[in-house]
């Protein structure tokens, strides 16, 4: 299997990249507003619980996840 040493992830977090299996692995949106694949975590179970709200369309999840992670950064990122 290749593995990189030049990732910025923590070291947990890529651990649990490395030692992860298809079934761990949960196609969302709630990321990006995109399908895509992420490792299933409280984050992703919580979207998909009865009652969640349903994603914003891309690119307003992503505008969404940048306000929450940036901050500001994120505002004056996506508008350029």
């Amino acid at each position: 299997m290749a593995r990189t040493t030049e990732s910025e992830l923590d070291p947990e977090l890529r651990q649990r990249f490395y030692e992860a299996r298809a079934e761990d692995a949960v196609r969302t949106r709630s990321l990006t507003g995109k399908p895509c694949r992420a490792l299933r975590s409280r984050y992703t179970e919580a979207w998909e619980q009865p009652g969640a709200p349903a994603t914003l369309p891309m690119p307003l999840q992503t505008l969404l996840w940048l306000e929450r992670d940036c901050g500001h950064k994120g505002r004056m990122h996506a508008t350029g």
